[in-house]
């Protein structure tokens, strides 16, 4: 489930399609949904290919299954349909619950199917038994959060809701998060979510952050409010007197591992916040006016050092250069291309003005070494160089690529700017 989530996670809508249409895929389908949820985390991979399915199968789900001792477990036999039929109401203990006062009712004349387990002591059920998914999602989530055994779950979960969240109308939004927080104590998901976003910070647990900074990303186009809100409080950026940890953790963790996930994810979530300034301008500016300039600073930072890292990867050097640019490119492109008369601080725009002023001055410094400008100066020589230095069929080409044609554009882009 896990190639398939990888695989699938970037693939247009109509190969995704004939996924689910598939007879292989329904057939594993069948088998991950009828072992839910005591097997969990197939069954959510499968779900987090496509958003829109993940809601429509997840908020009516029909079958439970669960393993229980065999001397705890009364029913009769229903041998015309090969199903066991509950004589008396049984409690269940949720999976991951911690509280053992927690309990699931599945009520009397309930049917299931037994399957057969390794441990000839218990029997696994698959009952017939209508419930919201999500619900229970919610509450496993909080149960799971903060328990390192558990962090593959956690960021399976994660990954579910980013790519339902980000692919669903408000009003969808609005009832898959009220869904999860039913069962949730003291306060909502959505708290429990942002809260493991500044403890996972702090713990420097890039395998939680990127997904919670991708379901942020997810969040941006219904509920921006939260986003501005939570970042504006964050210790991901300077905050209160005190450095902002989203250098700390690229410094002391991505450039020694030379995997840059966390720092793609955050750069997507600056594009993501640059356009939301761009087609909400006259909302939450207090908020924006703190945090776009924070991140901004952060961005040229990176564009100033990230063809000197390490990598794993080596796409990812050319991914974090074009999300830059491109980033870069939108605030300029709305800052000063928008009413030329006007300055820049009293146009619609102005939530970007300090950004875009930084932009320009990075690049266009006089000093005899300016760090900003090599990586440019670098895309330029490596065309003239080696043409066909990569595969373009792969992720390195594509990238390549891509960095080179937004470098030529953001170079063309500052002179023009520079020249008015």
């Amino acid at each position: 489930s896990y190639t398939y989530l990888q695989i699938f996670k970037d693939t247009p809508n109509t190969f995704v399609e004939k996924f689910f249409t598939n007879e292989d895929t329904q057939r594993l389908l069948f088998l991950a949904k009828a072992k839910f949820p005591e097997v969990i985390i197939p069954y959510l991979r499968i779900m987090s290919i496509n958003g829109a399915f993940a809601h429509d199968e997840l908020s009516k789900l029909s079958s439970y299954m669960h393993t229980i001792s065999s001397q705890n477990l009364d029913y009769d036999n229903d041998t015309e349909s090969d199903t066991i039929i509950l004589k008396n109401g049984l409690y269940v203990n949720p999976p991951y619950e911690q509280n053992k006062d927690v309990l699931l009712y599945l009520p009397e004349s309930t049917r299931g199917k037994l399957v057969p387990t390794a441990d000839p002591k218990t029997e696994a059920a698959i009952f017939q038994f209508n419930y919201n998914g999500w619900a229970l999602i919610g509450r496993i989530m909080q149960n799971v959060s903060g328990f390192e055994e558990d962090e593959e779950v956690l960021v399976t979960i994660l990954e579910l809701l980013s790519n339902t969240l980000g692919s669903v109308d408000y009003e969808t939004s609005v009832d898959i998060l009220e869904s999860l927080s039913s069962f949730v104590d003291n306060g909502d998901i959505l708290e429990i979510i942002l809260k493991l976003f500044e403890q996972s910070l702090h713990q420097r647990n890039i395998r939680v952050l990127t997904p919670v900074a991708d379901f942020l990303i997810s969040l941006v186009g219904n509920f921006p409010q939260i986003v501005w809100s939570h970042l504006v409080r964050s210790d991901l950026l300077e905050h209160g007197g005190r450095g902002g940890l989203i250098a700390t953790i690229l410094g002391s963790v991505e450039t020694v591992s030379g995997d840059y996930e966390f720092t793609i994810s955050l750069l997507k979530l600056l594009n993501e916040l640059v356009l939301n300034c761009i087609s909400a301008p006259e909302d939450w500016t207090t908020q924006k006016n703190e945090v776009i300039p924070k991140f901004t600073s952060h961005a040229v930072q990176v564009f100033e050092s990230f063809i000197y890292w390490n990598y794993k990867n080596s796409y990812q050097k050319f991914q974090i250069g074009t999300l830059i640019i491109d980033t870069f490119s939108k605030i300029l492109y709305s800052v000063y291309g928008i009413d030329p008369e006007s300055e820049i601080n009293k146009k619609v725009t102005k939530s970007l003005a300090t950004s875009a002023s930084k932009v320009i001055k990075s690049f266009t410094n006089s000093f005899p070494d300016v760090r900003t400008i090599k990586p440019i100066i670098a895309a330029v020589e490596l065309l003239d160089q080696t043409p066909a230095a990569f595969d373009t069929s792969g992720r390195v080409g594509f990238w390549f690529d891509q960095w080179s044609r937004a470098s030529l554009e953001f170079s063309k882009l500052v002179v023009s700017i520079r020249s008015v």
